[in-house]
């Protein structure tokens, strides 16, 4: 079956190409709490100069198969939360242009920030392998005096026989989530 990648940023991608390494590159904190749920550092990269990407996974979780993850990447330089919103905008209209009948998204403003609710989805003859459902929540911030993007998503995915009863309860998970992400204050990251 063909591997899919369509996490923001290429975390998949970098996850499957990359050996794992779970050694933090900025410090917010480790466990990050979300909801009711504790999320452990379980993988990171510093790909590029001027970018910084965590995943966080529940306990037992693994970045090839997780059901739930929470990110946290930092991008220094001038790009706004608009223009990362408009940019991811863009991939996603080209994955239901591509076949993903399953792709919606939402933009939320407020203030300086921007959050993206969208759902995509995978899978090969009609028949669906994984759904997944993310929020991202963009946001301008300052580090030792140099302006970054940060990005704080959370994204929950259901595989095979599970994608259904997932697809049911997301309605009332949504909104939840939204709130928890858009009040959610973690320290600024320190580079390490």
């Amino acid at each position: 079956m063909k591997k899919f990648l369509f996490l923001t940023l290429f975390t998949t991608l970098f996850s499957g190409l990359i050996a794992q390494e779970s050694t933090a590159k900025f410090d917010v904190g480790n466990p990050i709490r979300f909801g009711k749920e504790k999320f452990h550092l379980g993988w990171s990269s510093h790909p590029a100069e001027n970018y910084y990407i965590q995943e966080y996974f529940p306990k037992g979780e693994q970045p090839e198969s997780y059901r739930q993850m929470y990110t946290l990447s930092l991008h220094f330089g001038d790009r706004t939360p608009s223009e990362a919103v408009e940019a991811k905008i863009a991939e996603l209209n080209a994955r239901r242009k591509n076949g993903d009948a399953l792709c919606r998204y939402a933009v939320y403003e407020n203030d300086d920030e921007r959050m993206l609710d969208f759902l995509v989805s995978a899978g090969e003859n009609g028949t669906l392998s994984v759904v997944e459902w993310d929020i991202h929540r963009y946001r301008q911030i300052e580090i030792d005096g140099r302006p970054a993007l940060l990005l704080m998503f959370y994204s929950h995915r259901a595989y095979g026989d599970d994608i259904l009863p997932f697809l049911k309860k997301l309605p009332e998970k949504r909104t939840e989530r939204l709130e928890e992400l858009g009040r959610q204050v973690l320290p600024l990251p320190v580079l390490k």
